[in-house]
């Protein structure tokens, strides 16, 4: 039995097909999440999923909102 809850956005139940994806963890420095998030920001993507499992580290993020959110994996 899967703990890893995910959370599809967009109506997509499944990975749509693909020609690249990018995941970066971050890390000593944050270089990978940092050039990944700037990837991001710059060209056209949309979130598909977000993966939500009780093993990430229990660090919460407080997003634009002002809301605490559980750490996740964003794809």
């Amino acid at each position: 039995m899967s703990r890893t809850r995910i959370v599809w956005y967009g109506g997509a139940k499944k990975l749509p097909k693909h020609d690249l994806m990018l995941h970066a963890v971050p890390g000593v420095g944050n270089v990978g999440k940092l050039v990944t998030d700037s990837l991001v920001n710059t060209h056209d993507s949309d979130l598909v999923a977000r993966l939500l499992h009780p093993d990430l580290p229990p660090h919460a993020t407080l997003n634009e909102n002002g809301i605490l959110t559980p750490p996740s994996l964003d794809i």
